[in-house]
């Protein structure tokens, strides 16, 4: 366990030995551990300069587990190794809960175990707009009866829910359309545009136009 002699570790380990600095170890439970330990393992990373590259069979839960290979045994060896030294842990000292993380979603099937991160970022969210912006001018495009190589002009009607990510991603929803341009506009109506709802009644108008 490489871990054990890193100076942070070593130095964690002896502070916590000493009662006036640390004190005691509280009785803990599910929803207040006593300890709690995070690790942030990457897939790809850069050891002694060169790139890590690790087998196929690294990332098979079939062989590897749920965990990512070895990182919960680090975990539990770190916990026991500081906060526990000298004592030897049977099988029958430890009890594995399952908890759901707030903010994830987590699935299970057999021996796999699946979380995803619930939480939309205001990042996400406009990310997620432009792709839906995306997509209403790709049908537009369509039910217009453009070429797929046809070049294109792209004119958005303002609207507060829209305007960020127009902003923030008009490169890349002229790159996905072929669109030479992507702006905002405060009207469209009357101007050739399509009317598109964007939100529980809540509509703009786009208008898509063949160069």
């Amino acid at each position: 366990m490489t871990e054990r002699f890193e100076i942070t570790t070593l130095l964690q380990k002896e502070l916590s030995q000493i009662p006036e600095v640390f004190g005691s170890l509280l009785a803990g439970s599910p929803e207040q551990p006593a300890i709690t330990k995070e690790s942030v393992h990457h897939f790809y990373k850069h050891v002694s300069g060169k790139p890590l590259i690790r087998p196929p069979w690294f990332f098979d839960v079939e062989q590897q587990g749920e965990g990512i290979v070895d990182i919960t045994t680090h975990l539990v060896d770190m916990i026991q190794w500081e906060a526990f030294p000298g004592i030897i842990l049977k099988k029958e000292d430890v009890e594995i809960i399952s908890e759901d993380i707030p903010g994830w979603l987590v699935a299970n099937e057999g021996a796999i175990t699946v979380a995803l991160d619930i939480h939309v970022t205001e990042e996400l969210r406009q990310e997620g707009i432009a792709r839906e912006l995306v997509n209403r001018i790709q049908n537009i495009r369509k039910e217009s009866g453009f070429e797929v190589t046809d070049k294109i002009e792209v004119l958005i009607e303002r609207h507060e829910l829209i305007s960020d990510a127009v902003e923030l991603h008009g490169e890349y929803i002229g790159t996905q359309t072929l669109a030479e341009s992507v702006q905002l506009t405060d009207s469209l109506e009357n101007s050739g545009s399509k009317r598109i709802d964007i939100d529980e009644d809540v509509y703009i108008n786009i208008r898509v136009s063949r160069l």
